[in-house]
């Protein structure tokens, strides 16, 4: 069978090395014949460093997607096959192998589980060497609806509301092969590892210096203004799965990591230059997931004891990096330096946000309970 094989580019949304080294894993036996069928398993993939999962806030391991969702697409690796194929009983060989098809992961094993249970198998006999692209999608708990496919991808609208980790990833073959029905055969599957598509932003707060004297100042709340609606693609043949925003725009508000509201902290200014202490997470070290920008509008409430009955001030602030923007995948410490209800000052620091890690690279307090 004469074919022109596309394979996605975009490597570093998956990671394999020889089968030698069982990277490919697999719970199939040993096929003999081509006339076996071989079912389609996917995996998700390894690495390194940390990630958190109502919104369910951000994923900080693969343990966290313990009854979560993922979305798996599989389209014909064949040149000129249509994204928007209709199938058709009449079809030789499905050029529209998953489409949106649901998994779940139990956190404790890397293989994803169909969620209706039903088996779907790489076509075989004189199509034994069909291949397949592979792509996947985490949206935490946004429904997937209002998908659109065209010639070359599939993309669906959804709206953000803060706490939403949204990834997405494409499996990518060893050099030299492609996913197929011989490939399965020898156990090497799609495995994806997954990459943020949002802005992840932690706060902190820190004792402003105020010469001569302490004050006490409540924090009572944070709100950030981002866009929160767009197009999302979930598969492509170019391998390109990026979210555009358009100009819809909502305030999301920090709450603590299990969801509920924001409770208030309190921090005292400092009256001796020489001392830095006092440094706080906000709600404890949650996060907002925010849309990528060149600046945000942050807001903060703060209030003192004694003035305006204890009314919380609105503290509105731009913020900017001083060279280039937010990006997608980056995560950043908003640090606000506080000095009394009226007066706090801010600047943004970029820190560490690694994609999910496999559980054998996660210290045993983080593993979940069996």
């Amino acid at each position: 069978m004469n074919k022109r094989v596309i394979i996605p580019f975009i490597a570093a949304t998956a990671v394999f090395t020889s089968c030698d080294e069982d990277s490919f894993p697999g719970l199939m036996p040993d096929y003999t014949d081509v006339s076996d069928e071989v079912p389609v398993q996917v995996y998700v993939g390894k690495s390194s460093g940390t990630v958190d999962v109502k919104g369910s806030g951000e994923i900080e391991n693969y343990g966290m997607f313990a009854g979560k969702s993922i979305y798996v697409f599989a389209f014909s690796a064949v040149d000129g096959v249509r994204y928007d194929a209709v199938p058709s009983q009449d079809d030789a060989v499905p050029s529209v192998l998953l489409f949106g098809r649901r998994a779940t992961l139990d956190g404790k094993e890397t293989l994803a589980r169909w969620a209706d249970e039903e088996t779907v198998n790489y076509p075989s006999r004189q199509y034994s060497d069909y291949p397949y692209n592979f792509f996947a999608c985490y949206i935490d708990d946004i429904p997937l609806t209002g998908i659109k496919a065209t010639a070359d991808k599939v993309s669906a609208k959804i709206t953000i509301d803060g706490r939403n980790d949204i990834m997405r990833s494409n499996a990518v073959p060893p050099e030299g092969e492609y996913f197929c029905y011989n490939s399965a055969r020898r156990y090497i599957n799609p495995t994806f590892k997954f990459s943020h598509s949002l802005v992840k932003l932690n706060f902190k707060a820190k004792p402003g210096l105020t010469p001569g004297h302490n004050q006490e100042v409540d924090i009572h709340y944070v709100k950030v203004k981002s866009r929160s609606t767009g197009t999302f693609t979930l598969a492509s043949r170019d391998g390109i799965l990026d979210l555009e925003f358009d100009d819809n725009t909502a305030t999301f508000v920090l709450t603590e990591k299990d969801g509920s509201e924001y409770v208030k902290q309190s921090i005292v200014t400092r009256d001796n230059a020489d001392s830095d202490e006092g440094i706080i997470d906000l709600a404890g070290g949650s996060a907002l997931l925010v849309s990528p920008e060149a600046s945000y509008e942050i807001s903060i409430g703060l209030s003192q004891p004694g003035l305006n009955g204890g009314a919380p001030a609105d503290n509105v602030k731009k913020i900017k990096l001083s060279q280039g923007e937010f990006l997608s995948g980056n995560s950043y410490d908003i640090i606000f330096e506080v000095f009394g209800r009226n007066n706090v000052s801010v600047g943004a620091v970029l820190t560490p946000w690694s994609d999910p890690v496999l559980l054998d690279d996660i210290t045993d307090d983080q593993r979940p309970e069996k």
